[in-house]
């Protein structure tokens, strides 16, 4: 999205006239926040290999691949577009334990998610704030933040599901499928 916007330079302009940049002007020391900023790069980048990682793990059960991961790690670091010291963490995490369900289930990988964690919270906090989109990073952790999540807004599009077309729904805690009718309520 971002890339194509880029390209509609008049657009964006006539836009920025409607919709005034309502921010939050924020006091940073700039030396923290540079870490801070490469932190959330760091961050992000592993929780897209492990995203990666897991789309190739599950495609490799589906379709029966039999893909070995730590392989697949190994090659990439040789690659020419795709260089990453964390390439080594993937190799070593996979090469320990090929039937790992997630990269970020592994002992070393978490421990440097863990690490940069509130640093990435801190730079979508003040880049959000001050109306500077940084959809990257919001993406890596919107995905970070489901993956570790016990439950799941979907009882919300059941509803919705349900209000719009009768689908039904389920309650947590109490098995079978149910329909309201909305209307009444």
């Amino acid at each position: 999205a971002m890339r194509d916007l880029s390209k509609c330079k008049e657009l964006r302009e006539a836009a920025s006239k409607i919709y005034t940049k309502d921010t939050v002007l924020l006091e940073v020391d700039k030396e923290i926040f540079l870490e801070q900023l490469e932190q959330a790069f760091y961050f992000s980048m592993m929780t897209v290999y492990a995203q990666g990682m897991h789309l190739l793990s599950k495609a490799s059960v589906t379709y029966k691949y039999d893909l070995q991961l730590a392989g697949i790690a190994k090659i990439w670091r040789g690659g020419c577009i795709i260089r990453s010291a964390f390439l080594n963490d993937i190799y070593d995490a996979y090469q320990k334990n090929n039937s790992l369900s997630h990269l970020l289930l592994d002992e070393n990988v978490s421990r440097k998610i863990i690490s940069c964690l509130q640093a990435t919270r801190i730079v979508l906090a003040k880049t959000l704030s001050s109306a500077n989109a940084t959809p990257a990073f919001a993406s890596a952790l919107g995905y970070f933040d489901s993956l570790c999540s016990k439950q799941m807004p979907s009882n919300l599009i059941q509803a919705q599901r349900d209000y719009f077309g009768a689908h039904t729904y389920q309650l947590t805690g109490k098995p079978g499928f149910f329909h309201t009718q909305w209307e009444n309520k």
